[in-house]
């Protein structure tokens, strides 16, 4: 007995969940057959009717019109013209001129000539007095030592000045005595000799004032 209730059970279960499904499903799928059906009624019937319009329309009559005479075309293919592309003259490109560089004239150069320098006439002594070269030699008669130079005074080159200098009221002849070292001029020292031959004379370099050197 328990079993059977359970199968009746089982059994109305089962068609309970068939029904739902039924009307989940069966439903909606008949409302669209149904509708589907409608539309293919409508349209079957429009077209019917249209054609079934078309048969009771009325043929028009044709009026009886006089038909041309066809015209006779001439099959004979035209040849299409020719046409000839005209080509344009190709410009003749002239090469420029090349410039001619005329070379510069080649200057020699001249070489610069010396100006000489005036000649002075050293101004003479007075009568009575030494001549330069007296006085040089006077200059000559002086040691080193006093002269405080490293070589005797004929060793030395030597030059004047054409202008007398004046010390302790005499006229005095300025010799420069020099040394040629490594390609110039060395002064080695000025020394003044009075024209009257008694006296010579050194500067100091610091006071700038003549100081006599003694006799020796």
């Amino acid at each position: 007995m328990a079993d059977n209730r359970m199968r009746k059970t089982d059994l109305l279960t089962w068609l309970e969940s068939r029904k739902r499904m039924i009307l989940t499903i069966g439903v909606p799928a008949l409302i669209l057959i149904i509708l589907l059906v409608v539309v293919i009624v409508v349209v079957t019937g429009k077209n019917k009717g249209g054609k079934d319009d078309g048969d009771l329309t009325p043929t028009p009559t044709a009026a009886a019109t006089s038909t041309p005479a066809p015209v006779l075309l001439d099959n004979t293919p035209t040849t299409a013209p020719t046409l000839t592309p005209t080509v344009a003259p190709t410009p003749t490109l002239t090469p420029a001129a090349t410039p001619t560089l005329t070379p510069l004239p080649t200057t020699t150069p001249v070489p610069a000539t010396p100006t000489p320098l005036p000649t002075v006439t050293p101004t003479p002594p007075a009568t009575g007095n030494l001549s330069a070269e007296q006085a040089y030699r006077v200059l000559c008669g002086y040691s080193k030592e006093v002269l405080n130079i490293d070589k005797e005074v004929t060793e030395y080159d030597h030059s004047y000045d054409s202008v007398t200098t004046f010390i302790d009221g005499k006229d005095c002849y300025r010799f420069t005595l020099t040394e040629f070292v490594n390609g110039r001029d060395r002064n080695r020292g000025d020394f003044y000799i009075s024209v009257d031959g008694k006296n010579c004379y050194v500067q100091d370099v610091e006071t700038g004032t003549f100081v006599p050197l003694p006799r020796g």
